[in-house]
């Protein structure tokens, strides 16, 4: 019985954690008509990271891709939720 209240108790922790450091998922209900492929045919250009800061290299790509012109370096410095190790959460990006 001892186990099982400590694995409980673990999954309710973690669960906590996770949703602080990632927020809960947003569940969406209704059905959307989703393409098949998500293909940028425009022409940007990718730039060239350093480190660990991928999250905010493909949001400025993205961006580009939708008319924001934008650096992933000049990004990487607004983004919330980092790492000491400079990665960023999910929660950052959103």
């Amino acid at each position: 019985m001892f186990i099982v209240s400590q694995v409980i108790l673990w999954i309710i922790i973690s669960t906590i954690i996770n949703a602080y450091l990632m927020t809960l998922p947003i569940p969406v209900l209704r059905k959307r008509d989703y393409p098949a492929n998500y293909l940028i045919q425009q022409n940007n250009r990718i730039d060239f990271q350093k480190n660990n800061k991928c999250a905010a290299f493909s949001t400025a790509y993205l961006l580009r891709h939708i008319g924001m012109e934008d650096d992933g370096e000049a990004l990487y410095t607004h983004f919330p939720s980092k790492t000491r190790a400079g990665t960023v959460y999910p929660k950052g990006i959103r």
